[in-house]
């Protein structure tokens, strides 16, 4: 494997982590996570706070790529990836 390729993955990881952190902290309902099943087919999950960690790590451990983490918005019928 190429280390620019680890690094790039790295700060992808880091910043999911960065934006998950901002997440939890304004927000005490659920929360978006979209995520890569394929190059062409992506999914959108709303957990809770408290599962949320736990959530991530399934996620990483079945090496599927994380995009994005956001408040979840019950009332928007448009999730934008």
């Amino acid at each position: 494997m190429n280390k620019s390729y680890h690094q790039h993955c790295q700060e992808e990881h880091d910043e999911a982590i960065k934006a998950l952190r901002e997440a939890e902290t304004k927000t005490k309902d659920n929360i978006s996570i979209v995520y890569e099943v394929t190059p062409a087919r992506k999914r959108i999950i709303s957990v809770s706070p408290s599962k949320l960690n736990a959530t991530i790590k399934k996620l990483k451990k079945a090496k599927l790529k994380i995009l994005s983490i956001t408040p979840y918005n019950q009332n928007s019928h448009e999730n934008k990836v």
